[in-house]
């Protein structure tokens, strides 16, 4: 059937099958598609640039629904030929052999080229493959010969496999491959568009079971190429062409091996096309540059070349300009990318304004780095206004205001021609896009002017230097504030008093007590903690001061104007509102000494009256010492009780039974009672120290956790130290895990030279917690732990003291004891426990 589409009459055959029982494949094959192939067949030409046809195609095809001894045919074939175009295009297939059976009177190669045809045929015929090709010769109207190239492919088949539809494409070479036309072909490459140039071709063909490569004489003259090398392959000739590159550059060798390589691959890899640059010597042994292009024309059904063609141009002058070029284009690029890294390094916004652009009075031309700093956006022409780059002043700050008007009074000294140049000027400006705060240094000049003075080009450059100023704020901030607290500082202080100090003022004085305590009870981060929050009370308060500072560690001084002691006393009472409230809601306390002292007129020096305010604080400070050390160490019991298994219950346990024992030695005084009751109270106070998930670990430690548990007795001694002055107590925390044998910690102490506080507690502690349930251990029976204390008299405890704690707490004489039990000092261990003191004891 035909269709009119875009006022042309297209023409198809449509063929259906059933391809099971519910469904039917239906083919659509327009002719003129069919023909358009030879309008694609043009490739020779496009290969050596000439735009000459070297063939014609001839496009057929047969459908054996209609006839297997017709076929159609477009008019190429039978034109060259020599037979009658026929009106419809069918001809006879038996006519049309016949024709083509001429040649083989006249070429050698007939009947094997026709036998490998028909054989390519048949496989295709019987679906060994779709495809089918050959090449045969073949006579003209003219009787000349002519090779013809077939290829074809099977496109619809008959259920039993036998082709049903299939089309093919005749090539009729041209003489091309005759050494005597080749001249002519060199003349016509010459005349299309290589006029002037040296031109060499060559090609390489492979009929049958073996390729040869055909050079002409051109070629054999262009690349120096005597007789002698006719028979050579390419790859003899570059080598040839490599010895003589040796020989004279060997910086050139790279060009021709990669020729080499690159020529090679194409009979392996899929790659079809080359175009390359090599050296090349003349006859008089003068450097040539050739410029080689190459293409595969045909490939077999296995890939394998069957037709190549290349060219070799003389190209040494355009060559060598293009080098010359090249190497200024990359010199050109090289300074460019120099000067855009310099731009990027510095984060530069680079401007300028020709004649043209001041024309407008508001534009400016700038690069790319004014959308990163400032959020603008460029026009297509790279520029921006002026009021948009003003609008970024940072507004409502008073160095911004400062820094603003006197860039536009140099801006404006350059306009008007009082200067030719601006330097190093600050402005505060604001990121459109991101609100980051962006200081920019300028710096302008005029580069030209007209005769009558008037500016012709201006331009400058702005530079980032948010960092620098920054870190310039960071350092003169860090001269005069706390960086902790971020109030003043001594150095501050110091200088104020010196220089600025007024007539009249007040002076008041607070220091945090017990600050070491919290230091060494909870860390520095917590202690830190409390010198934060008393500073930001005091700011909140003292809002009228002249100036807040921390003169020391624990230590914060008020200078202000107010010297009504009635209102100053007012403001005292309201910070320690602040702090007693906060105290009622935190595990640490606040606790603060103040002085205060008013100077009118100058009357005394201020080192006076300074020392008159520290007096005052002191004398505060120790009369609420023992109260508040007591509250301390309530506030760090209270905390170890919350984060280990101290209770309160413990601890009146082991001060009642440390209580006997002691008086069981005769040791009956009142200060010995009171030391041995507070050792059970606080005697594993530094386990606060130790990090929750060692020290509430049910399962065995490792070395290291031990290391770290081990640690919590010298720890508790240095906390201990800041709330009593008893060495009896604070030796007593130190040493209780000391044993008898000289092998506990942390010093390792033998025998009576552990204090006996700590000899009484480190008994009393390891029964009481071996008969109450801990997280790493469940409790065991008072007659199984007597069985272990017994055990251990003589290695871990004082034998004497085992003694006096047996019979004090629990009527049990050991002696007696032993003989009815048979519990030897040798049984040490044996019911493998694991004691909360001591967790690796046993």
């Amino acid at each position: 059937f035909s269709k009119i589409c875009n006022s042309k009459t297209l023409h198809y055959c449509v063929k259906y099958e059933r391809t099971n029982h519910n469904t039917v494949t239906i083919y659509l094959v327009n002719y003129e598609r069919l023909y358009e192939t030879e309008k694609q067949l043009e490739l020779f030409s496009r290969v050596v640039g000439s735009g000459i046809s070297m063939f014609a195609g001839s496009t057929w095809w047969i459908d054996s629904d209609r006839s297997t001894k017709q076929f159609f045919q477009s008019d190429n074939g039978p034109k060259i030929l020599g037979m009658e175009i026929s009106e419809n295009k069918l001809y006879n297939v038996d006519e049309f052999q016949k024709i083509r059976n001429r040649a083989g009177n006249f070429s050698e190669f007939y009947e094997e080229s026709l036998e490998a045809e028909a054989a390519s045929f048949v496989r295709m015929k019987n679906g060994e493959t779709d495809y089918f090709g050959g090449r045969t010769p073949c006579t003209t109207v003219n009787e000349e010969i002519v090779w013809v190239e077939s290829y074809g492919k099977c496109l619809i088949r008959y259920p039993n496999g036998l082709p049903r539809f299939f089309v093919a494409v005749d090539l009729y070479m041209t003489d091309i491959f005759e050494k005597i036309n080749q001249l002519e072909i060199i003349q016509n490459l010459t005349e299309y568009g290589l006029t002037g140039a040296r031109v060499g071709l060559w090609y390489y063909q492979r009929h049958f079971l073996e390729g040869k490569y055909y050079c002409t004489k051109s070629y054999n003259d262009l690349m120096n190429v005597g007789e002698t090398y006719e028979k050579m392959s390419v790859f003899d000739m570059v080598d040839v062409q490599i010895k003589r590159c040796r020989l004279f550059n060997p910086e050139y060798e790279a060009y021709l091996e990669n020729f080499k390589n690159t020529h090679n691959n194409l009979f392996t890899s899929e790659t079809n096309t080359y175009h390359l640059h090599i050296p090349n010597y003349s006859k008089n042994g003068e450097l040539q540059w050739i410029e080689v292009r190459g293409n595969v024309i045909e490939r077999n059904s296995d890939g394998e070349i069957m037709l190549f063609v290349g060219i070799n141009v003389d190209v040494t002058k355009s060559f060598l300009r293009n080098q010359e070029l090249e190497r200024l284009k990359i010199q050109n690029e090289r300074l460019q990318l120099a000067e855009q890294l310099a731009v990027k390094a510095r984060d530069l916004i680079v401007w300028y304004q020709d004649e043209e652009i001041l024309k407008s009075k508001n534009h400016v031309f700038v690069n790319c780095v004014v959308a990163e700093k400032l959020g603008l956006t460029r026009t297509k022409e790279g520029l921006i206004t002026l009021s948009d780059f003003y609008s970024t002043f940072v507004r409502n700050d008073t160095e911004s205001k400062k820094m603003r008007k006197k860039f536009l009074k140099r801006l404006k000294s350059v306009y008007t021609l009082e200067t030719d140049s601006v330097k190093k000027t600050l402005t505060k400006n604001l990121n459109f896009k991101t609100n980051e705060v962006v200081y920019l240094e300028h710096s302008l000049q005029v580069s030209e002017k007209h005769s009558d003075g008037s500016i012709r080009l201006i331009g400058g450059i702005s530079i980032d230097v948010t960092e620098n100023i920054l870190y310039q704020k960071r350092i003169k901030y860090l001269a005069n504030y706390d960086s902790l607290t971020n109030v003043h500082n001594r150095n501050y202080f110091e200088k104020y008093i010196t220089k600025s100090l007024p007539m009249t003022y007040s002076i008041t004085i607070f220091d945090i007590d017990g600050l070491k305590l919290i230091n060494d009870a909870f860390g520095h981060l917590e202690g830190d903690k409390v010198i934060v929050q008393l500073a930001a009370f005091l700011k909140e308060i003292y809002t009228n001061s002249i100036f807040i500072a921390r003169i020391g560690g624990d230590e914060f001084a008020i200078v202000s104007y107010e010297t009504d002691i009635i209102k100053i006393r007012q403001s005292e009472a309201s910070l320690y509102n602040l702090i007693e409230e906060y105290n009622n809601n935190s595990m640490i306390h606040i606790n603060v000494s103040k002085g205060e002292t008013v100077v009118s007129d100058n009357e005394v020096s201020f080192d006076k009256a300074f020392i008159k305010a520290e007096n005052l604080m002191y004398r505060k400070k120790l009369n609420s010492r023992n109260s508040r050390k007591s509250k301390m160490l309530d506030s760090i019991v209270e905390t170890l009780r919350t984060k280990t298994e101290e209770t309160k219950e413990h601890s009146m346990r082991l001060s009642n039974q440390a209580v006997l024992t002691l008086r069981e030695l005769g040791m009956v005084r009142s200060s010995e009672i009171d030391a041995i009751q507070i050792i059970s109270k606080v005697h594993d106070i530094g386990k606060i120290t130790i990090p929750h998930h060692i020290l509430n670990k049910p399962g065995k430690l490792t070395l290291e956790e031990y290391e770290v548990i081990k640690k919590h007795s010298e720890a508790g001694y240095k906390i201990i130290k800041n709330i009593t002055e008893s060495d009896e107590v604070c030796d007593g925390v130190l040493f209780h895990h000391e044993k008898w044998d000289g092998t506990g910690y942390p010093q390792g102490l033998k025998g009576e030279s552990i204090p006996i506080f700590a000899r009484i507690i480190s008994i009393v502690d390891v029964y009481d917690a071996i008969t109450n349930d801990r997280v790493y251990h469940k409790a065991i029976s008072h007659d199984e732990a007597v069985k272990e204390i017994v055990s251990l008299s003589g290695t871990h405890f004082d034998p004497n003291i085992v003694k006096a704690f047996l019979k004090a707490c629990f009527n049990i004489e050991v002696e007696q004891y032993l003989l009815e039990t048979n519990v030897s000092g040798d049984e040490i261990s044996k019911l493998n426990l694991v004691s909360a003191s001591d967790p690796l004891d046993a």
